[in-house]
């Protein structure tokens, strides 16, 4: 038993010197996408420079619209190495390493070494997961911790041993409590669905007392209950915003995000998990007939990604990256189902080819992309690289088809690897919404009596790429009835208005606008370029532009 611990315990540090560069070498390759990778760390950025770690804030406006951890961890990776692109992704890069430390050791325990770094491998190449791992929202770390809230459940749900039965249920719970401070109540709700879930199907109510369930409420307060107390305190709207309009409207409402039909997130899955998704069908075929054995392992990890896929696909609205905790035990019974296929020493069969056949598609797709020299497309050189990588790939899963699986699994790993490795710098190409360029001909015009405008728009990376302590003033109409009803920037600095009275004094309307420009202070204004027609109208001059940004300043203001 000791020289098992240790095996396992040399096999993680091995896989941890060989995650860690893969999920660090990219965070700064591209700029901030907005909103998401603008909103979440500039929250943390401002409790750096305030101090004030309860109550979180964006542009000076409260956000109560998710809890406290995430800004936290953000707050410490911007207190030790800054504010960058790097510093911005390098929790979540750390969430996406522990997510496939925790599958690696679940997997090992499970089904054996070998289909433990298959687990591992199919997790880190997987597009969906990787470039999850690589973009600066809460999604990736509370599926994380719903990942280790329902492992390290069914870890102690296998224990003899009392004690360590004890610590392991605990782990869960804590794990669910901290998924909760993390992204409200889906941290520990689905868990709980899960296991509910299964628990009916497998008709294991007679275990509930040895769960010691009422733990669970222990330990989510435990966790939860001092920030959520505090934020209270200082905010009163916060527990009906949170918790009735957030959570439950949020879940239930159509009005939030867009729309898809009930069957969206099999159609993301199939996509965001290629090449693998071809190996899926075969993988859950392989774990239902197996939901008998292994003391109900393999009944739990196809529970879990059933419970959480009709979860997330009742409500209207969906947003593809919600389904990430279905990422994990689907890449267990994947690892799983390729071990059992390596020991029976089969090759990798027609599912090889095929999987070789669509990542030669998409290679000599993007090297057709690459001599086409289109402006909306990345550069040559990018597609390039990503049509060789793929090619590459298709000819390891060929050779894989009649050779043996140790081929097939290297080229699906490098197909997906690429897929994503190469989708990531190729994200600005097309996007094209950063501000990254105006900050940096802002920076120097900025002094310290200088005032900073964003008209009839706000451009949620702007702040952390200036990293000023003076806020932003945003003009806009704060009387437009439709406010409420779209779920961006708008309506988080209209909820400021209404609970925020100070607001007023960098959330202008036209009218303060205009008494602005009128007064001493150096003015700035950034806006998209239908809006150059009013800020002429109004005396202001165009100093820069590129693409759609533009840069205004007051004619009488010379720029040093």
């Amino acid at each position: 038993m000791l020289e098992r611990s240790q095996s396992l315990r040399r096999d993680l540090l091995l896989l941890l010197v060989l995650l860690l560069p893969w999920f660090l070498l990219l965070t700064g390759v591209r700029p901030l996408s907005v909103p998401d990778e603008g909103r979440y760390p500039e929250i943390a950025r401002e409790m750096l420079l305030s101090g004030d770690f309860i109550t979180p804030r964006i542009n000076g406006a409260v956000f109560l619209d998710k809890p406290a951890l995430y800004y936290w961890l953000q707050a410490v990776s911007m207190q030790f190495f800054g504010v960058s692109a790097t510093s911005i992704r390098l929790m979540p890069a750390l969430f996406g390493v522990a997510g496939c430390l925790a599958v690696f050791a679940a997997g090992w325990r499970w089904f054996g070494r070998r289909a433990a770094w298959l687990s591992a491998l199919v997790l880190a190449s997987s597009p969906l997961y990787f470039m999850a791992s690589q973009y600066a929202n809460l999604d990736l770390e509370v599926a994380t911790w719903i990942a280790l809230s329902l492992l390290a459940f069914m870890v102690g749900r296998q224990a003899t041993d009392p004690a360590r039965r004890r610590a392991w249920l605990w782990a869960a719970y804590l794990a669910g409590g901290l998924g909760a401070l993390t992204k409200g109540l889906i941290g520990f709700v689905l868990p709980a669905l899960v296991i509910f879930a299964w628990m009916l199907w497998r008709r294991r109510w007679r275990e509930l007392p040895s769960w010691q369930l009422y733990w669970l409420p222990l330990a989510v307060l435990l966790v939860c209950l001092p920030w959520y107390a505090a934020v209270q305190w200082y905010n009163p709207q916060f527990l009906h915003f949170f918790f009735v309009y957030q959570q439950f409207q949020r879940y239930t409402g159509g009005g939030f995000n867009n729309a898809f039909p009930a069957w969206f997130y099999l159609a993301v899955l199939a996509l965001t998990l290629l090449p693998w998704s071809f190996w899926l069908p075969g993988a859950l075929r392989h774990g239902w007939q197996n939901r008998h054995v292994g003391n109900e392992t393999y009944a739990l990890l196809f529970a879990w990604p059933l419970a959480i896929l009709l979860f997330f696909s009742l409500p209207a609205s969906k947003i593809v990256s919600y389904i990430l905790p279905v990422t994990f035990p689907l890449a267990l019974l994947l690892g799983a189902r390729l071990d059992a296929r390596w020991r029976e020493g089969k090759p990798g069969g027609w599912l090889a080819l095929a999987s070789g056949i669509l990542l030669a598609a998409l290679g000599v797709a993007a090297l057709v992309a690459a001599g086409m020299h289109k402006p909306k497309l990345p550069p040559g050189w990018l597609l390039a690289g990503m049509g060789a990588t793929l090619l590459l790939a298709a000819a390891l899963c060929a050779w894989g088809w009649r050779r043996g699986m140790a081929a097939t699994v290297l080229g699906l790993a490098l197909g997906g690897a690429g897929l994503a490795g190469w989708l990531l710098p190729a994200i600005p190409y097309m996007e094209r919404n950063s501000a990254q360029a105006a900050a940096e001909v802002l920076k120097p015009m900025l002094g310290p009596d200088a005032v900073l405008v964003s008209y009839r728009n706000y451009f949620q990376d702007l702040p952390l790429y200036l990293n000023r302590r003076e806020l932003i003033r945003v003009v806009d109409d704060w009387q437009d009835p439709e406010i409420v009803k779209t779920d961006n920037w708008r309506r988080e600095f209209y909820f400021a208005l209404r609970d925020q009275p100070e607001a007023r004094e960098w959330l202008l309307d036209a009218a303060a606008f205009k008494a602005l420009l009128a007064g001493p202070r150096s003015v700035y204004v950034i806006a998209r370029r239908d809006n150059e027609a009013e800020l002429m109208q109004l005396g202001l001059q165009r100093y820069w532009q590129e693409g759609d940004l533009q840069i205004y300043v007051r004619p009488d203001h010379a720029l040093k």
